[in-house]
């Protein structure tokens, strides 16, 4: 957007796509770098300044300013790598943070979907884990939580409480998409929510009231839908084994 001409490097399209047909008709008809006043903003000024935030970031630019990417994310998928992103908003800004982060899930989604050509029992299970979730929530997730099992994707998803979550297309995916729902005491706005996934073996007064360590499940057996029921989980004897190794 500094150079009226630097996108024409491009031409020839490679694609015979129209959207990108039509982008650069627009390009061709638009001065971008003339300016009306001395006060007044180019328009490829305008436009550029929405990418100032990643520009003048040094760690973003060093990310996005490279030719190609320093990572393969189907070679992570496929070859059982393990691949750790910290996406700290201490470090990066919340808008960077949230920005790299979707673009990261954007990769991820299109080397899943890429497994189409891979037979079945060749899909190697992947799991992704994704703390903070909420800061991540994109319409993608839609998509990923309802095709991500034939892909061999497993998702760990965590986050506080379910509020944090704005999009009701997400909270409805989860809850569309999972077999089984363990639920140990929660508060009373999720309470409000879980209780229509329970009903109507348990209400929000019986999840906002269990004791300590136990939990409210609703499961499929053999594709069907049991009765709920409340499990107690054994506990390890941490308590004892500590003692003995004092004394």
């Amino acid at each position: 957007y500094q150079s009226q001409d630097y996108w024409r490097r491009w031409l020839p399209l490679r694609w015979a796509d129209s959207k990108l047909k039509r982008w650069v008709s627009l390009l061709e008809g638009t001065n971008y770098t003339k300016r009306g006043n001395p006060q007044e903003a180019t328009l490829g000024e305008y436009l550029s300044n929405k990418f100032e935030d990643f520009v003048f970031d040094p760690r973003l630019r060093l990310m996005f300013g490279q030719k190609r990417s320093g990572f393969d994310m189907q070679a992570v998928m496929n070859e059982g790598k393990i691949l750790l992103v910290n996406l700290a908003k201490g470090r990066l800004a919340e808008a960077n943070t949230r920005f790299l982060g979707m673009v990261l899930m954007s990769l991820l989604q299109s080397a899943a979907m890429a497994r189409v050509n891979l037979p079945v029992e060749e899909r190697r299970p992947f799991y992704l884990y994704v703390d903070e979730f909420q800061s991540l929530a994109t319409e993608n997730f839609v998509l990923m939580l309802s095709e991500a099992r034939k892909f061999g994707l497993g998702l760990v998803l965590a986050n506080q409480f379910l509020s944090q979550i704005r999009d009701s297309r997400i909270t409805e995916s989860i809850f569309g998409n999972v077999g089984t729902l363990i639920s140990f005491r929660v508060s009373h706005a999720d309470a409000e929510i879980l209780e229509t996934q329970f009903a109507p073996h348990f209400d929000r007064h019986d999840l906002t009231n269990l004791s300590n360590w136990t939990a409210c499940v609703k499961t499929q057996v053999g594709g069907r839908v049991v009765p709920g029921f409340t499990l107690r989980p054994s506990m390890p004897t941490l308590e004892s084994d500590t003692l003995a190794a004092h004394a």
